[in-house]
């Protein structure tokens, strides 16, 4: 399934910690789809991906899911930073986009 930029696919998944937000992704590097798991399930968090340079490229909102699959074929090649805000607590992870 291609998905559009500011577009998720849920699928259930265990939170991570459910005391502090830790996040996982894979593929990394990444070609088209990337799944990033560890969101709290009760609470909404604002995902968004940078480039190294600090311009934010895509935007999204996870509602009660745990894993979320963004599609980020339209990125360049090069690293990016995805970070997301739960409670005003923010959690960045660095991915290479190939």
């Amino acid at each position: 399934m291609i998905l559009k930029p500011d577009t998720v696919t849920f699928a259930a998944a265990v939170a991570a910690n459910k005391k502090d937000q830790k996040l996982s992704i894979y593929p990394n590097p990444v070609n088209n789809v990337l799944t990033v798991n560890g969101f709290h399930k009760a609470i909404t968090s604002k995902i968004t991906i940078t480039d190294v340079g600090g311009n934010v490229k895509l935007k999204t909102t996870t509602q009660l899911q745990a894993m979320i699959q963004i599609n980020v074929s339209s990125l360049r090649p090069g690293n990016y930073i995805l970070s997301s805000i739960t409670n005003g607590k923010t959690v960045s992870v660095n991915f290479v986009k190939q």
